[in-house]
């Protein structure tokens, strides 16, 4: 089985989801690595990572792409690394990057706090919520912005009034 797992958390908490990798995907899991560019050569010093892909970018984003691009198949299995599931939104940019650039079969999450993998249930309801959710805080933080700003024009018109009148 093909393996993607891409680098996002710390480089330190990186042995410990290559070891539930290897005991749930089984030791035969051939699993390849997506990191930075200036990380390559710490990765590979460490073992149960066959092969190291190189992105062009700090993060994971619209204009990420990944230099070697030794990715071939699309029966890989996708493994993000979390710190957290309660941060999970935190990582939407690595879901859109694989999303896009990697043709996978299923995506899982390990989360480093619980040391679990679990599958990611990546559906359009969910995608959708979280859609909602952007329109929504914009929609309320435009009027709260406006108020602010409103409020402190009003403050500097008064201050300058009361200094004229001095």
């Amino acid at each position: 089985m093909n393996i993607l797992i891409p680098r996002c958390i710390g480089e330190t908490s990186i042995p410990y989801c290559l070891k539930e990798v290897k005991k749930k995907f089984g030791i035969n899991s051939v699993i390849t690595l997506i990191c930075r560019r200036d990380e390559e050569d710490l990765f590979k010093t460490i073992k149960n990572i066959d092969f190291i892909e190189v992105i062009n970018t700090k993060k994971f984003g619209p204009k990420t792409k990944i230099i070697k691009n030794l990715i071939q198949s699309n029966k890989n299995t996708v493994i993000i690394p979390i710190s957290s599931l309660k941060t999970l939104n935190n990582y939407n940019n690595v879901i859109k990057f694989i999303d896009k650039k990697i043709s996978y079969k299923d995506i899982y999450i390990y989360s480093f706090d619980t040391n679990q993998i679990t599958k990611l249930n990546n559906t359009y309801i969910s995608k959708l919520k979280n859609a909602l959710i952007g329109m929504l805080s914009i929609v309320v933080s435009i009027p709260i912005y406006l108020f602010i700003i409103i409020f402190i024009l009003f403050k500097y018109v008064k201050f300058l009034t009361k200094r004229d009148e001095k």
